[in-house]
């Protein structure tokens, strides 16, 4: 059996390499998979000899008009003739949906995370990680029990560390001896308020006399949000600010800076890959700051059902980000946290798990596809999701400027 995996919006987010890390697994499982992403993916990095990699040639900003992408992968499906579609974000959605309608191929969507506050995908069965998500969807009419499968597992269980190159990335002369804190997180309007959040928690436990520095590694998406931060950063006290570092291209070496880090902080796939590296992981999102990835806390099944993206914080507690940050000063610490951490993975998150799922999900698409579905039905998908995706980033937008109005009041 055969399998395209598409993932056309594959940046350096997190579901490209969860998407990867998949695609091996269903691979050991003895499905012949293909993988289509841009050529400067990260899954590129991370898919196996035996994937069959395939770049596409995405010039467009949004993919749903660059024609040429269209009758490549239009090739691709006639010469891979696959049995299912595995898309992986928004656009590929909508693109597999027409290419499913147009070679009578049923798609399986994996909806990775996120708030869903719209219409996603018109195909059936739907995959997500989280229970979380799982229940939102059940919310919409348009979803039933049977149509959702949950398969939160897409890591590997092996050292993040082993393509790291330690030692790449500069870091802070001026502090040696300080705990190195590490941010990976991409600099645009959905993710800019989980970094200022990070800056100001991590001064507030410089000002409770910790000892650390902290690199903010992200790729930028959003100049605007790129300067707000530079701005933000300016506007702390030099003491503060001379122990923060912001690096773009850093941001493309993300195992690197795990490497290089005794604490990480992020959200979701971030927090895995430090805890397969048995370092300490702090989450922190939008809302504020959700803990250590700590298995013994007892809100920790409250933190993994929001997919660990702090949607469950209800204030920023930013004094609990302190007080964890100045435990961790002690190496013994950071290797239980870390081992701990480790250990929950190996149970609960080892892609393997999820297989089976994924498999059912295939088997269940396979038994229902007809083919007699119209691509208009993926034309009106499209402009739903566009115009839902447009009001999302105007709300995010407003949301952001009134968050930093006030900030500079």
């Amino acid at each position: 059996m055969r399998v395209i995996f598409l993932v056309i919006d594959a940046n350096q987010g997190g579901h490209a390499r969860s998407s990867a890390t998949i695609a091996n697994a269903i691979s050991d499982s003895g499905w012949e998979v293909s993988f289509v992403a841009p050529l400067d993916s990260p899954s590129k990095g991370i898919c196996r000899s035996e994937i069959d990699f395939i770049s596409v040639p995405s010039r467009h900003r949004n993919p749903i008009f660059d024609w040429s992408l269209w009758w490549y992968l239009h090739t691709v499906m006639r010469t891979r003739r696959p049995h299912v579609l595995h898309s992986f974000d928004e656009h590929s959605h909508v693109i597999a949906h027409f290419l499913g309608r147009r070679f009578r191929v049923p798609v399986v969507p994996t909806i990775c995370g996120g708030r869903v506050k719209r219409m996603v995908t018109m195909d059936r069965p739907v995959v997500v990680f989280s229970e979380e998500l799982r229940g939102i969807l059940l919310k919409d009419q348009r979803f039933t029990e049977r149509d959702v499968f949950v398969a939160p597992g897409r890591m590997r269980l092996e050292n993040t560390l082993t393509k790291a190159v330690k030692g790449r990335l500069t870091t802070n002369a001026k502090y040696p001896d300080a705990v190195r804190v590490g941010m990976i997180c991409r600099v645009s309007k959905t993710k800019i308020t989980s970094i200022i959040n990070a800056v100001n928690a991590f001064a507030l436990a410089l000002s409770d006399n910790f000892n650390g520095v902290l690199l903010i590694a992200g790729v930028v998406q959003c100049l605007e949000c790129k300067a707000s931060l530079e701005k933000h950063l300016l506007s702390i006290d030099i003491k503060i600010r001379s122990r923060i570092t912001f690096s773009e291209s850093a941001g493309r070496h993300a195992i690197d800076v795990i490497a290089d880090s005794d604490v990480i902080i992020g959200q979701g796939r971030v927090c895995f890959e430090a805890c397969s590296a048995s370092k300490p992981a702090m989450i922190m999102g939008d809302n504020g700051y959700a803990g250590l990835i700590d298995p013994r806390r007892p809100d920790f099944q409250e933190v993994a059902s929001a997919n660990f993206s702090a949607r469950n914080v209800r204030s920023p507690s930013l004094r609990q980000f302190s007080a964890d940050m100045l435990s961790l000063v002690d190496v013994n610490t950071r290797m239980c946290i870390g081992r701990l951490g480790r250990n929950w993975l190996a149970s609960q998150m080892d892609v393997n798990l999820s297989v089976p799922v994924y498999l059912q999900a295939y088997n269940f698409a396979l038994s229902r596809s007809d083919g007699r579905s119209s691509p208009l039905r993926a034309l009106f998908a499209y402009l739903f999701l566009h115009l839902g995706r447009q009001k999302d980033m105007f709300m995010t937008t407003i949301k952001y400027k009134k968050a930093h109005t006030s900030r500079r009041k």
